[in-house]
């Protein structure tokens, strides 16, 4: 499993690109690094490339991610666009749990419409 974090001054967002295979443990890790980013740029917009992950993580493990957010200091004004190949019951489950734990968090399967919705608010048509 390997992340590169960047900041797009242009756009004003945290791209993190991600790859491999994806544990509870070294995302942890990959989180703590994003924490420390968001702070130094201070950027609560955050791009999440996982379409080169592979992520199996169990259903209490998701269910608790909201949690471990709070926990490692994302702030609740953080906006979070996660993108997928393939849009699974397990990621749209993920948004829905970070959704009702009051984070404003939404996945996708499609590059351009997460940038869309996390730098317009909207999602670009087609």
């Amino acid at each position: 499993m390997s992340w590169t974090i960047e900041y797009n001054s242009d756009l004003k967002i945290i791209v993190v690109t991600c790859g491999g295979a994806w544990t509870p443990e070294l995302d942890m890790a990959m989180l703590a690094d994003l924490v420390r980013g968001a702070g130094h740029y201070r950027c609560n917009s955050l791009l999440v490339d996982h379409r080169k992950s592979r992520m199996n993580f169990t259903f209490m493990t998701t269910f608790k991610r909201p949690d471990v957010y709070a926990g490692l200091g994302f702030s609740r004004d953080t906006k979070a666009a996660l993108v997928w190949n393939k849009l699974v019951k397990d990621f749209l489950f993920f948004e829905n749990v970070c959704v009702n734990r009051g984070r404003n968090v939404k996945v996708f399967d499609n590059h351009e419409a997460a940038l869309c919705w996390l730098v317009y608010d909207a999602r670009c048509p087609g």
